[in-house]
């Protein structure tokens, strides 16, 4: 694992930045490992707080549970992870990665898409779908976003701690995860049926703000 980018980003890398897409491979780099209580060393899953980089274990469970969470299956391009985590961090809200992504997150990569932000993100990078179900920093439910769908998301109640799930640019979500969250399926209604979809930052702002909006006016009822 490693920092990466000149400026100082906060993101911690757990892919080699030198490997290709598909391809998991732990960078080990002693400082930027810490021993778990077990003497063993976690290479998992990192949050960025405060400026440092600590194990996502440290980090308070009642945080999750009061806050929104967006998970990117396998994001394939840059900017649109970028637009997200601005989006993310804006809403305070938890961004989740699952690998393997199309790109390395780095300043070139993501300038443009809200860099600034990125170092003010709660961000997890999961090895794969099953490191991320495991992860106890994840949601406490999934919804899973497709053009497949038939329920509309304006047909259900988002609440806090819930998970936002959109698949990759070129594949979507592929079938295997269509079937594990088959009864949280929902999708962003479109008025030209003969469009393929929105944009993946588009969708996942639209889902986001939704969700927020909901959960807000919750609150206030039980305020």
């Amino acid at each position: 694992m490693t920092r990466e980018g000149s400026r100082g980003m906060l993101a911690i890398r757990l892919a080699n930045a030198g490997s290709s897409p598909g391809q998991w491979q732990p960078r080990r780099s002693g400082n930027d490992q810490v021993p778990a209580n077990d003497g063993t060393r976690r290479p998992a899953l990192w949050v960025v707080d405060s400026g440092r980089a600590e194990p996502c274990l440290a980090a308070g469970l009642e945080k999750d549970r009061r806050m929104l969470h967006v998970v990117l299956f396998q994001p394939e391009i840059a900017p649109n992870t970028g637009n997200i985590g601005r989006m993310c961090a804006v809403t305070r809200s938890r961004l989740h990665l699952i690998h393997p992504l199309g790109f390395v997150i780095n300043d070139r990569n993501l300038r443009r898409a809200g860099m600034d932000y990125w170092r003010s993100l709660d961000v997890h990078e999961h090895r794969d779908w099953a490191a991320f179900r495991a992860s106890p920093h994840g949601p406490k439910r999934l919804w899973l976003f497709t053009t497949k769908a038939e329920r509309s998301f304006w047909d259900v109640q988002f609440a806090d701690g819930d998970g936002l799930v959109f698949g990759n640019e070129g594949a979507g979500a592929p079938p295997w995860l269509h079937a594990e969250l088959a009864a949280m399926r929902v999708g962003i209604p479109q008025a030209n049926p003969g469009l393929r979809s929105l944009n993946l930052s588009t969708a996942a702002g639209i889902a986001c703000f939704e969700a927020i909006r909901q959960v807000t006016h919750a609150r206030r009822a039980v305020d």
